[in-house]
Order: structure tokens, then sequence, then C-alpha cells
């Protein structure tokens, strides 16, 4: 039987982001973030509405660790939606154990105008844990208006786990919702089974095995993921291609060279005052050239301290002009080994696309390329976990590689290290990435498992369950593991000040 380390902590975020609700801050005295240890956590339960209708109904569902009220909701919904709560009682005092599901009723303005892209909806939950003031629980989801007019109802954690890459709305025109019937839409051939895309020592440089094969249908906002194209058969698919498009002449293969520099950022959350747009280090980064449906690698690289990276390419390929993304995934490389997973094993992944070029493009500065989005969280927690291990590296301290990142997970933010599989791991709440001090936290508990040779004691609580509740646990145990973590949060914010111009409770 497998022992499970489920350390829940988080980081109390600001209330200030929806404002329709005046409830006590979850700051300290001196106005900085603090981290409390959660006393509840939820969910958006995922659902298809099989009718298209102007209201229909959501349903969320809270778990209680320690005794806690509930002060009030608040949500945020796409301009002129309205969400009304229509079951759950929340006016009661909640224990260990409990669970409460929660039922909306949600509206939208136009039926006959519905969005093209997946819609983002929040809902936050205020609470009181007894002794430990007021706290708040992340539920997010997305809500997308199927070309075959059903409507899909997704938390966080399931729509990403999807075999689905989701088009950039923000980089791609307006589109128009056409009627498509569900079975011209393909399904994904991948299947549930993640071993055949896991990362390991002998095959962490072949590119192709996370370089799946997306099929696209017009009018749809998502490309179908399905099984990667072999190395040997790449040809076969562009000479296949340019047969269909442009016969011999756009067959005839030519040079294609050129070196393309930037730096990936994403914006951050500070302590005090605007947040700050920061270089993500560490991250994979590949160059892919898009023809007849395919991807095939140009180049790669990994970004630097800065998040700084340069790909040079050379290539014979079909074609008058290539057709560039960057793909930056959510990966370290194979020596610290660190990965934002889904849940069927991928790595989380982000197109930018660079625009076309001809066969000598010389060096192109494209500047800085910003990861944005609630994925965000994925690429900005292996950054900061990246920057953890880097540190005990350079103080001789070395605790290996091999750490894996779920975000959007709905038991809260905690560290949940499986001690006899060695697969250690990183939970984070929707948000909670994009804020450097959980991660910190966390990676504080993966240190330790490290440094105890994978054989960490777990802080058993009264009722001999791994649970992390201050109510019921009363073991000395439990104070070393957190004052650790908390520990290791503080050296590592210390050491890395210059990213934020923070350095503990002072703003530098």
């Amino acid at each position: 039987m497998k022992k499970i380390i489920l350390i829940t902590a988080i980081l109390a975020l600001s209330l200030s982001q929806l404002g329709a609700q005046q409830v006590p801050q979850p700051f300290d005295t001196t106005g900085c973030f603090f981290p409390l240890h959660k006393s509840c956590a939820g969910k958006i339960i995922s659902h298809e509405h099989k009718d298209l209708k102007p209201d229909f109904t959501m349903n969320a569902v809270c778990y209680f660790f320690d005794t806690t009220t509930i002060n009030g909701m608040e949500w945020q919904l796409p301009p002129g939606w309205n969400i009304i709560q229509t079951g759950g009682n929340t006016a009661q005092v909640f224990k260990r154990g409990d669970s409460l599901l929660l039922s909306f009723i949600i509206s939208i303005p136009d039926i006959n105008h519905l969005p093209f892209y997946p819609q983002y909806m929040e809902i936050k939950l205020w609470s009181n844990q007894e002794g430990h003031g007021v706290q708040t629980t992340t539920m997010a989801g997305k809500v997308y208006f199927t070309p075959y007019n059903s409507i899909e109802i997704w938390n966080l954690e399931d729509f990403y786990d999807l075999k689905r890459r989701w088009l950039e709305e923000d980089s791609l025109a307006p589109q128009q919702r056409v009627y498509i019937p569900w079975k011209e839409i393909p399904q994904s051939d991948l299947g549930d089974d993640p071993s055949p895309y896991e990362r390991n020592p002998e095959t962490w440089e072949h590119w192709w095995i996370d370089n799946f094969r997306e099929v696209e249908v017009k009018g749809l906002a998502y490309a179908v993921l399905m099984k990667p194209v072999p190395p040997d058969s790449l040809d076969y698919y562009e000479e296949m291609y340019a047969e269909e498009t442009g016969g011999e002449m756009e067959k005839a293969k030519k040079t294609f060279t050129g070196t393309i520099k930037g730096k990936i950022t994403s914006l951050i959350k500070r302590d005090y005052g605007a947040n700050k747009e920061i270089g993500l280090a560490g991250l994979h980064v590949r160059l892919m050239r898009k023809y007849g449906g395919v991807y095939y690698n140009f180049g790669e690289a990994y970004t630097d301290e800065e998040g700084n990276f340069t790909v040079s390419y050379h290539e014979s390929r079909s074609g008058s002009k290539a057709k560039l993304y960057l793909r930056v995934f959510s990966e370290t490389n194979e020596t610290y080994n660190i990965r934002s997973r889904k849940f069927w094993g991928g790595v989380y992944d982000m197109d930018i696309y660079l625009g076309e070029y001809g066969q000598n493009a010389g060096s192109v500065n494209k500047g800085s390329l910003r990861i944005a989005g609630e994925s965000a969280d994925a690429f900005r927690a292996a950054h900061w976990a990246w920057k953890g291990i880097n540190y005990f590296e350079r103080q001789s301290a070395g605790i290996g590689g091999g750490l894996r990142i779920k975000i959007n997970a709905s038991i809260g933010s905690g560290a949940n290290n499986y001690v006899y599989v060695n697969d250690p791991a990183i939970h984070l709440e929707t948000g909670d990435g994009a804020h450097e001090n959980t991660i910190y936290h966390e990676f504080g508990h993966y240190a330790m498992y490290r440094l105890q040779g994978n054989k960490m004691k777990i802080p058993f609580a009264e009722d001999g369950v791994s649970s992390h509740s201050w109510l019921s646990e009363n073991t000395g145990l439990l104070a070393w593991i957190e004052g650790w973590a908390n520990a290791v949060q503080m050296i590592l914010d210390a050491a890395h000040w210059k990213e934020d111009n923070e350095y503990g409770l002072d703003e530098v």
C-alpha cells in the first residue's frame, strides 16, 4: 500500500480582484502575504448539457478539513452573464470530513450570438477557519458552447486534461460559430495510458514522442490530438501533402536557414504593488514548422536564468516559405526533470506563432514572448522549481531532479510525496502558480524528501491518517516539516529577490 504525505498549504490571495463583497483581509500587520493552511478545498463539477439553453445549471463541491464557517462568495463571469445560487446551505458550521454541494443557475444574454472560444468563470469562497482567520478557496472552470449545440462545463483540471489543443484566442482573428455534427468531429486515439508519452533518460530527447499530430476541423475551437508521427514517416507525410496541394514544383525541397532569438516571460503576483513581468528559466522550447497539419522540428533549446533562448536551424523542406511556431513546454531538461503534467501524462505546452520566413531568414529577435492564460501556472511553477533545484546545486547540496507539478488541483495546494513510488509531486490550486511563495514553500517539502533519501517520515495525525490538520495534529514532526518548508521558502525568496524586487517582508 502506498504511503502518501498530503501537506496542504496555501498562500492567500488579494480579495480586491472581484470586489463584490467586503470581507476581512488575509494579511498580517505588515501588509505582506503569509501562508495559511487551508480548511476548505473545492471544484466545479464537470458536466455536459445536451440541450442549448440560455439558462443552465452548474454545480460545485467543497470539502472541509477543519472546523470552518463560510463568510461569502464572489464570482467572475464573462460580461453580461448572471449567476444565482439555488442550492447549498452555507449558513452552518462545517466539521472535518464534511462536504457541501453548491448549485447555481447561469444565464447568458444572447443565445443567438454565442462565443466561439471557451469562456472562463471563477467562484471564490471566503471561509473562516477556527483560530486562523479568513481564507479563500478558488473554484475555476470553462464553459464551451460546442458546434453541435451542447454546453460543456469543465473545471480547469479536467479542461486541461482533455486531449485537445485549444486555439489561442489572442493570436487569431475572431471566429464565428457554425454547426458541425458531432459525428464529423474525429476522436483522439491517444488513449488513457500515459506510459507511451512518459519521459525517461532513454527517450528524453526524442522530440517526436510529444509532437502530437493535430486534426483540425474548420469551425472548431480546438484541434484534436492524435498519436505522433514517427520521425521516419515525416518525409512521407510531407510529400503526400505537397502532392495534394502543389504537385511536383511544391515537392522540390529547399534549404531553410536562420536563427530565432527571444525571451519567454510571464506576469507574476507580487506581495507589494503592481504585478511584474519576469523571464522564465529552464523551460524547454522547440522551433516548429507547420506543414500539412503536421509539425516539423527545426531545433530546440532551454531558456537561461533570464528566460532567453536562441535556436538556429538548417533544414531541407518542401514549400517556398516556412511558417514557424515556438512551442514552449512546461518541463526542464533531463537533469532537473521537472514537469507540469496533465492527468494522462502529457506536459502543458503553448504555441506562439512567429511568422513566415523564406530560405535565408538571417537572425531574428522576437523580443519578449509572454506566456498567459489559466495554464500559465504550469510554466511559472516549473520556473520556480528550477530556481529551487539550481540553488541547492550551487550550495553543493544537490537534491537531484524528478518533480511532478499538477495545476488547478481540486484538493488545494500541497506537496504530495509518493514515498515508495519515488514520484514526488506538488499540487497547486488555481492561481497559486502565479506567486513564488506558495511554490517555494511546497518545494521545501520536496527538498526535505530528497535530502532524507526519499524516506521522509509521515506526520500521522491523531486518527492515524496522514492529514494536515492543525486541530487534530499534535506531533512535533509537523512543526519540523512545516518549519523547514517555511525556511526554504524564505531562503529562496531572499536568494532571488531581484526577480520581483522583494526581500522577505521588505520591498527593495
